[in-house]
């Protein structure tokens, strides 16, 4: 073999190694900051409101891609590069959940350790909890505003009663706040949220 060929293919595999080693230290680096609890809420959402919750948020993803320290930058690129419905949905989702363990125990950090640590959380996440977890958990841990956080707090702060009282209109309007609790409260954004609600509302 030709010595120049032996040094392109030496350089390409030193190339590649310090790529790895350099995504594989980003991933570390935001893992060092997870919270101590990284495990899925343990909250069971009803048939009802996971069918309501799949309709509106999920876009019709039911499984979230399993991700490593490498193959996370791949999605992210495919994510931002080009739109396929169900994998953007499914990586939305990722991103939610990751969003959910960092408010757990919100630490100051750099913006490079927040952003590391949503990536960890994302890979982490992706290969330790089912796609139920992922929605379980974002249904019970999620804010709805109001200071409600959970679907079942969320239903006494805007209807006064437990989330078993409600009908699934009711319910389906909660669904509908996790988009954005502000820019779609049914009191001072009336017809935002009344424009979103209808557009599920006629799939029940």
């Amino acid at each position: 073999m030709d010595a120049w060929l032996k040094w392109m293919i030496g350089a390409m595999l030193l190339l590649a190694t310090l790529i790895f080693g350099l995504l594989w230290g980003i991933y570390a680096y935001g893992a060092s900051s997870f919270p101590a609890n990284i495990e899925p809420n343990t909250y069971q959402a009803s048939a009802q409101i996971q069918r309501q919750y799949l309709m509106v948020e999920a876009g019709g993803a039911r499984e979230i891609p399993k991700l490593n320290p490498v193959t996370v930058w791949w999605h992210l690129y495919r994510d931002s590069g080009s739109y396929d419905a169900k994998h953007h949905h499914s990586f939305q989702l990722l991103g939610q959940a990751s969003r959910i363990l960092q408010m757990r125990e919100p630490i100051n950090s750099s913006a490079a350790q927040h952003h590391a640590n949503s990536i960890a959380s994302a890979v982490s996440i992706s290969r330790n909890w089912s796609f139920s977890d992922v929605v379980n958990t974002l249904i019970g841990e999620s804010s709805y505003g109001r200071g409600a956080e959970g679907i079942e707090s969320a239903s006494v702060a805007y209807f006064g009663v437990p989330l078993d009282q409600l009908r699934p209109e009711e319910t389906l309007a909660l669904i509908v706040l996790l988009r954005g609790p502000r820019y779609y409260d049914p009191i001072c954004k009336h017809d935002r949220f009344a424009a979103r609600y209808s557009a599920y509302a006629a799939k029940l």
